[in-house]
């Protein structure tokens, strides 16, 4: 069974969790039910590093976490150590131990009890309209061109791509060692590089 793992980065305590942020298939979040192709979310893992984690979504437009507003009320770590497996997108949720503490005890407990906890991914994409079924799941659109944003941790609500579907914390039933992290390789989030979104290709959806 998966569990977290606690480590020092920079002088701070960190707990760090297994995470599937997204599997191939539709999800039906902000956008409506879209499917996530494998081509596409294999092309993001590398944009997914170091990205804000966030406790529940940004709730005011443009709806971006990488904001200092946003940051200074909801940040939680940063995702790292990021691959794709053909059909699910993992990696590892660095969580900053005072900042969890602060926000929201109640999920501070949970992690340290290495229980499940539902996550959603913040990502912007380019929506081809399409009218097509998968598995009996209908959809409208194909998600392409992810541009992660955020991953937001959802202690009291259910993500697009749920435990039940196979996503969130501790749901990494490889059980794979945590990687050696490099700090000299890697960005602080709020140093982390801008790009302008498209506002209207927002999704919330794992």
């Amino acid at each position: 069974m998966s569990r977290i793992q606690r480590r020092t980065w920079l002088g701070r305590d960190y707990l760090v969790a297994p995470v599937v942020m997204l599997t191939v298939g539709v999800h039906n979040g902000s956008g409506g039910p879209l499917f996530y192709p494998p081509e596409e979310m294999e092309k993001s893992v590398p944009l997914w590093n170091g990205r804000p984690i966030v406790l529940r979504h940004p709730d005011q437009y443009p709806y971006s976490a990488t904001t200092p507003e946003v940051l200074s009320k909801q940040w939680l770590g940063s995702v790292f150590n990021v691959a794709f497996d053909g059909r699910r997108l993992t990696g590892e949720a660095w969580f900053d131990e005072e900042r969890v503490k602060v926000l929201d005890y109640p999920l501070w407990v949970r992690l340290n009890r290495s229980e499940p906890v539902e996550v959603s991914t913040g990502l912007y994409t380019s929506n081809e309209p399409v009218s097509e079924t998968l598995n009996g799941s209908g959809y409208t659109h194909v998600a392409r061109q992810h541009r992660p944003d955020h991953l937001a941790i959802l202690p009291d609500q259910r993500g697009a791509c749920s435990l039940a579907a196979g996503c969130g914390l501790l749901r990494n039933s490889e059980n794979r060692e945590l990687d050696q992290f490099d700090e000299l390789s890697t960005s602080f989030p709020f140093l982390n590089s801008m790009y302008e979104p498209e506002p209207d290709h927002a999704q919330a959806v794992a």
